[in-house]
């Protein structure tokens, strides 16, 4: 009966080198060791690729959350406080490792630019109530320095309101201004300036603690009360000290251990404390005053 004939490749399937020629045994597919490794590795997708592929995203995706913690600052690395059954066992950091590493969408807010979980976030914008309620004070006052500054603003803030892209207002003049750089405060050099001038003639009360401005006829420093009364408030309080220290008694010595104490109150006293009094009393029945 004849046998069909075995078709032996003549090529390599790997890197396209001449096979060596045979006859016996089964074909050869691979002309080395290393070709054979290649082409198993290639078609082993359990045991090889799927967990070289999960690898590569899980580093490229520590390195991800790593550039984005640079300028939002470290994320919450600690598992929250367990309260029931649907409470996450693993921080917020790891959730979101793991959603960036398969490749899943992590919004960030709007107003701090942090990442947050989805069904953590509040309007599907920001990543807490606190982002939510300091965004929409920051709108109020857009709009407001919008409609008071209308056509001597920068005109890219247009375009960027219509892009929806962040603006910031000026805490000095309350002047709108495209938002170029995170780290820019002022609309310009000059109110940086003035501004800086008015906090620094900024003080606060020694005694009520109420922020107030010095008259400018008072040298820098000088005034430390923000009206007459609490000058006088202040003045009549350190008075009152130094009599309740001239009234009270001068350091002394325990007539039991010998060591050197102030008394608290206006009382005569002999001992440091109720444990040499104690003492005292149990080894001379009589006190010191009526020896």
């Amino acid at each position: 009966m004849p046998t069909k004939e075995i078709y032996r490749p003549k090529i390599c399937e790997m890197c396209h080198a001449p096979l060596p020629e045979s006859n016996k045994g089964r074909p050869r597919k691979t002309c080395s060791d290393r070709c054979r490794q290649r082409r198993r590795r290639r078609y082993d997708y359990t045991g090889w690729r799927y967990p070289r592929q999960h690898d590569q995203a899980w580093r490229q995706a520590e390195r991800d959350l790593r550039k984005l913690e640079k300028i939002v600052g470290r994320l919450p690395d600690q598992p929250p406080e367990w309260v029931d059954i649907y409470t996450p066992t693993i921080s917020v950091r790891q959730r979101i490792l793991i959603r960036m590493s398969r490749g899943m969408d992590v919004p960030k807010c709007y107003y701090c630019y942090k990442p947050y979980i989805t069904e953590d976030g509040v309007k599907g914008l920001y990543c807490s109530q606190g982002c939510a309620d300091e965004a929409d004070r920051k709108a109020k006052i857009l709009l407001s320095a919008i409609g008071e500054w209308s056509g001597k603003y920068d005109p890219r803030v247009d375009v960027r309101l219509r892009l929806n892209l962040p603006i910031k207002v000026c805490p000095h003049c309350d002047k709108p201004f495209p938002e170029y750089d995170r780290r820019k405060i002022y609309c310009s050099p000059k109110c940086r300036k003035a501004h800086w001038r008015e906090k620094q003639r900024e003080n606060i009360c020694k005694r009520c603690g109420e922020p107030f401005t010095p008259s400018i006829y008072t040298p820098k420093g000088r005034q430390m009360y923000c009206s007459t009364r609490c000058q006088e408030l202040a003045a009549d309080m350190r008075s009152r000290a130094r009599q309740r220290k001239q009234e009270l008694p001068q350091r002394r010595r325990c007539k039991h251990c010998g060591r050197a104490f102030r008394p608290r109150s206006r009382r005569v006293r002999f001992y440091c404390n109720k444990r040499c009094a104690d003492r005292a009393r149990d080894r001379f029945p009589v006190s010191p005053k009526q020896a």
